[in-house]
């Protein structure tokens, strides 16, 4: 859980709608899910594929993953989340 001020709940919310289009277009492509730890990826085969499970802040492009050579999306580095929050806070 993290507090959040009432003003970036639009803003927040418009987010992560774009997010859940991204998510439903690279289900639609076929795209791999989410990388999931080995045990949760035995455990739970089909979690990396439900939106729970994807990114807040996914990349913009796909990418092979090097250990499997499967392509998927990932997150965004975390150089360019605290960039662009402290753009925002500016």
């Amino acid at each position: 859980m993290i507090p959040l001020p009432k003003s970036v709940r639009p803003a927040l919310g418009e987010h992560l709608a774009r997010v859940e289009m991204i998510h439903r277009e690279d289900r639609e492509a076929g795209l791999a899910g989410v990388h999931l730890p080995e045990a949760l990826a035995t455990k739970q085969p089909r979690a990396g594929l439900s939106l729970p499970w994807f990114w807040v802040f996914p990349s913009c492009g796909l990418s092979e993953d090097p250990r499997t050579g499967v392509v998927r999306r990932h997150h965004l580095h975390e150089i360019n989340v605290s960039r662009e929050l402290a753009r925002a806070a500016e």
